[in-house]
């Protein structure tokens, strides 16, 4: 034996690391490698060995950030050489990883953009092989491609179909949580006018989704599993937060920047027209019914974060006169879109001087 791993449910400080690795150098003549818990979290953000977090920590799509990198970068040129030049198809969680991470690439910048088509082929060759999970999150990757790499869904509708009715009947957290995000996407390409969906479909998908959340809230005991219950009142008021699309006043074609362009915009800084959230009604009561649960749950389960993904939904502790206080406040009216509301959307009054009597 040469090499010992272990993995210690505590954490172990790092002179007590150094004085047990020394003990196995010099008693043993092994090497220690030693793990805990913050070892492990430095570890699976990494770009190889995040599909891990994905497979058995249910991490949703949306959390895996993009890789930031120059023009063609060198792992981009020679994943694509590797994947050209391979003897066989290799369709596991890490090669997955790997063809998401380039695919995002190729999206997102305008040199790579040339080879979306190569890294379409790859991500369908997961899909087409019919493993469960590894096709369902290549089904998210190949729709994000799609629609923000070719301003398009041509092809990519029964992806979004496909994820939503998995969903449906699942108790995956990550998974209802890739269902919303998409469903949320297609409503922006409906308003686009992309695709062939209408705001009934969205709008019946939407409750459904919300309607198979609250059963699993319901049946997750908070004092058991604090962050499961949280991660669903997460979801859950995010899909509150999805407009109500048969009410919506849908913009003519063309009046809106088309998905690249908005990404071009936001990565510039720029503003992005919107559309205005007069017309984009949501079921703001709901939502913060939601997220009132969630955030008198976070110190029971110790979770400490901060809710700013896709849905706008920032929440935060405060303090009022000594005493603890909850707000959540409805920001960034843009489902993804670039605009910035920081009115409560019941009354329309101020955060800080609130004319509905809620806490909002």
């Amino acid at each position: 034996m040469r090499r010992v791993a272990f993995f210690p449910a505590h954490e172990i400080p790092v002179a007590a690391r150094h004085r047990l690795q020394q003990h196995a150098r010099d008693t043993y003549d092994v090497a220690l490698d030693l793990f805990d818990g913050q070892a492990v979290a430095g570890m699976l953000p990494q770009g190889d060995l995040v599909w891990i977090a994905q497979r058995y920590l249910d991490l949703p799509s949306a959390m895996i950030p993009n890789e930031l990198a120059d023009a063609h970068p060198d792992w981009y040129r020679s994943t694509l050489t590797a994947l050209r030049e391979r003897p066989g198809k290799r369709l596991t969680p890490g090669a997955l990883s790997e063809v998401r991470d380039n695919l995002r690439h190729a999206t997102f910048d305008d040199e790579a953009r040339v080879d979306l088509p190569e890294w379409l082929g790859y991500v369908g060759e997961f899909i087409d092989a019919g493993d469960g999970e590894l096709a369902l999150r290549a089904r998210y990757e190949r729709v994000l491609a799609v629609l923000r790499g070719k301003n398009s869904l041509d092809g990519v509708e029964a992806d979004i179909r496909a994820v939503i009715d998995a969903a449906l009947p699942s108790e995956r957290v990550a998974l209802l949580d890739d269902a919303s995000q998409l469903l949320l996407y297609w409503g922006g390409a409906w308003l686009h006018h992309l695709g062939t969906t209408n705001a009934e479909e969205l709008r019946e998908l939407d409750l459904r989704l919300r309607q198979r959340v609250t059963v699993l809230i319901e049946a997750t005991d908070a004092a058991v599993y604090p962050v499961r219950k949280a991660s669903l009142l997460d979801v859950a008021a995010r899909l509150c937060l999805h407009p109500r699309w048969p009410q919506v006043t849908r913009p003519a074609a063309g009046a809106l920047p088309t998905p690249q362009e908005t990404t071009r915009l936001r990565r510039a800084g720029e503003i992005v027209p919107v559309v205005s959230p007069a017309s984009s009604p949501v079921d703001v009561t709901e939502a913060m019914d939601c997220l009132e649960q969630l955030v008198d749950l976070l110190p029971k389960g110790g979770i400490v974060r901060t809710w700013r993904r896709s849905s706008g939904v920032s929440l935060r502790r405060s303090t009022n006169g000594g005493q603890s206080g909850r707000r959540a406040a409805v920001r960034r009216w843009s489902y993804g879109r670039g605009a910035s509301q920081s009115a409560c959307t019941t009354c329309s009054g101020e955060p800080s001087r609130p004319q509905c009597g809620r806490r909002c």
